[in-house]
C-alpha cells in the first residue's frame, strides 16, 4: 500500500514533468523571445546577472526581489557549469519561475495538510492532496509560472510566510514576509494580515478573560456581528480601566509573536518615506483610486473558479436571503447597483487599449456590452461574496475580518482591471474551502484543465499581428 509520503512524491514530480514538458516541448519554442512584461524584466535580470547593480529600467514598478534570488540560484549553479551570462538567458529564467510553481504546489500541500489534514480528524490525506494538485493548477498561477514575471516568485513568498505562521514560526515568517515585499510592494498587505492572525489571539483572550470575570456574562454569541461587538466592547475595556494588563500581558504577548512584523512594517514605512510612494518606476500609470468595484469583480472571478465547491450552496442561499433576509438583500442590492452606477465605468487605459488580455474582452463584450449589462452581475457578486463567507466562517472572526479589511485595501486602490492581482486573495480564501467530496475536487480539477488547456492553446497557437508591429505576433494572455 502506497504511503502519504509516496504518494505526494509521486504527484508532485508528474505535476513538475508535465510543466517542464509543457515549458520546453510547446511554450518556449512558441515564443521563445521575452514576451509582454518580461520585455522588461528579463533585460533588467540580465543586467544584475552582468553586475550591474545600479541600472534600473524606470518602467518597472516592483523592487528587485525577483532579479535577487535568481541571482541567488543562478550563482552557486555557474561555479560548477556555464557563466552565469550565459545561464541568464530566456529559457533558464522561465525554468525558474516553473520551479518556484513546484516549491508552490509542496508549500500548498503543507498548508492544505495543516488546515484540513487527517491529523487533525477533518479530511483524508488524498483528498488534501487531489486539493493541492487543483490550487497549484489554479489557471492565473499555472499560466503564468511559463513566464519570467513577479506573480509565482511573489505568490511562493506570500505562501510560506502563511505557511510558517501556521508552523508557529513568526518571526521567521515576517522574514519571509520581508522578502515577500521586495517582489511585489503591495505584499505589505499580506504580511499586515499574517501579522493580525499572529497577534489576534492573544488580544481575543484577553478580551474573553475580561467577560468571564463577570460572572453574569459567561456565554459568548457565535455570530460575526456578536463577536464583533465583543471584541470591541473588550478592548474598550482593556484600555479604559486595565491600562497595566494591557501593557504587561497583552502587549509583550502580541511582540513577542508579532515583533518581526512590526519590523517590516517599520521598514516599508521608511522605504515609502524614502521613496515618495510605492511604486518604484512608471508612476503616471500607477497612481491610486477609490475604484470599490473591483471588490464585486473579485467577487464573480472567485465565484467562477470556486463554483464546483459552490453549486451546491444555492439552495441555502436563496433560503436564507429570501425568507430571512429579503429586506436586507433589497438594501444590498441597491447598494451595489449604487456602487456600479458611480464607479463603474473606471477603466484604465491599458484595459481599454490592450485587446492581448482577456479582461480586454470580458469588459467590452460583457461588462460594458450595453447600458444595462454591467448590473446584471450584480446576483453573481452577491453569491459570490456569500460563498466566500459561508467559507470562512471555520476561521473564527480574526481571519474574517482581518480577509475583508485587508482584501479591500489590496484592490479598492488599483484602477486596473488585472486578474493577476486577484491571485493571493483566491488563493487565501481557496485553501480554506474545506476538500469533502472527491466529486467537488474532480469537477474543479476537470474545470482547471479545461481552461488552461484553452488559455495555453490560444498563446501557443493562435498568434494576430498589429499593424503597429507587422513583424511582431501577439498572443493572448490572463
Amino acid at each position: 500500500m502506497i504511503s502519504s509520503d509516496d504518494r505526494r512524491v509521486v504527484v508532485t514530480c508528474l505535476f513538475a514533468s508535465v510543466s517542464f514538458g509543457l515549458l520546453s516541448g510547446w511554450m518556449h519554442p512558441s515564443e521563445p523571445s521575452p514576451y509582454m512584461d518580461e520585455v522588461f524584466h528579463i533585460p533588467q535580470v540580465q543586467k544584475y546577472c552582468a553586475g550591474s547593480f545600479t541600472s534600473w529600467d524606470p518602467k518597472i514598478t516592483t523592487l528587485p526581489g525577483l532579479y535577487l534570488i535568481t541571482i541567488g540560484i543562478l550563482t552557486p549553479i555557474s561555479k560548477l557549469s556555464w557563466p552565469i551570462l550565459t545561464l541568464c538567458d530566456t529559457f533558464t529564467l522561465r525554468c525558474i519561475s516553473l520551479a518556484l510553481s513546484v516549491v508552490n504546489f509542496l508549500i500548498i500541500q503543507r498548508i492544505t495538510i495543516q488546515i484540513h489534514g487527517a491529523r487533525h480528524g477533518i479530511v483524508d490525506d488524498k483528498k488534501c492532496l487531489l486539493s493541492s494538485l487543483n490550487i497549484a493548477l489554479f489557471p492565473l498561477l499555472y499560466f503564468f509560472s511559463f513566464f519570467y514575471y513577479t506573480d509565482v516568485g511573489s505568490t511562493f513568498m506570500v505562501l510560506l510566510m502563511y505557511c510558517l505562521h501556521l508552523e508557529k514560526r513568526d518571526w521567521f515568517a515576517a522574514f519571509i514576509g520581508f522578502l515577500a515585499v521586495l517582489f511585489r510592494q503591495t505584499n505589505i498587505i499580506w504580511v499586515a494580515f499574517v501579522a493580525i492572525q499572529s497577534i489576534g489571539p492573544h488580544i481575543l483572550h484577553a478580551t474573553h478573560s475580561l467577560l468571564l470575570m463577570d460572572k453574569k456574562n459567561v456565554k459568548f454569541s457565535l455570530s460575526f456581528s456578536g463577536q464583533l461587538k465583543e471584541l470591541l466592547e473588550g478592548l474598550l475595556v482593556l484600555i479604559i480601566f486595565y491600562p497595566q494588563t494591557l501593557l504587561k500581558d497583552v502587549l509583550l504577548k502580541c511582540i513577542s509573536t508579532g515583533g518581526g512584523y512590526v519590523l517590516v512594517g517599520t521598514s516599508f514605512l521608511a522605504f515609502l518615506i524614502f521613496n515618495k510612494g510605492i511604486v518604484v518606476g512608471d508612476r503616471l500609470a500607477h497612481t491610486a483610486v477609490f475604484h470599490p468595484t473591483q471588490l464585486l469583480y473579485f467577487f464573480g472571478f472567485s465565484l467562477v473558479f470556486s463554483a464546483p465547491h459552490c453549486l451546491w450552496k444555492i439552495k441555502g442561499f436563496l433560503k436564507y436571503v429570501l425568507k430571512k433576509r429579503p429586506i436586507a438583500l433589497a438594501a444590498l442590492v441597491l447598494f451595489i447597483y449604487g456602487i456600479l452606477r458611480e464607479y463603474g465605468d473606471l477603466a484604465h487605459p491599458y484595459l481599454l487599449a490592450d485587446n492581448r488580455h482577456y479582461t480586454f474582452y470580458i469588459w467590452r463584450r460583457l461588462l460594458h456590452r450595453n447600458s444595462w449589462s454591467p448590473y446584471m452581475g450584480i446576483p453573481f457578486y452577491i453569491y459570490g461574496a456569500y460563498c466566500i463567507h459561508r467559507t470562512l466562517r471555520a476561521t473564527g472572526l480574526i481571519f474574517r475580518l482581518s480577509f475583508s479589511i485587508f482584501l479591500a485595501l489590496n484592490l479598492c486602490p488599483t484602477l486596473l482591471l488585472e486578474f493577476r492581482y486577484f491571485i493571493i486573495p483566491f488563493l487565501l480564501y481557496r485553501l480554506h474551502i474545506r476538500p469533502e467530496k472527491y466529486s467537488h475536487l474532480l469537477l474543479e480539477l476537470a474545470l482547471f484543465l479545461s481552461v488552461n488547456f484553452i488559455t495555453l492553446y490560444l498563446y501557443m497557437y493562435k498568434p494576430f499581428l498589429w499593424e503597429s508591429e507587422p513583424q511582431r505576433n501577439q498572443r493572448f494572455m490572463w
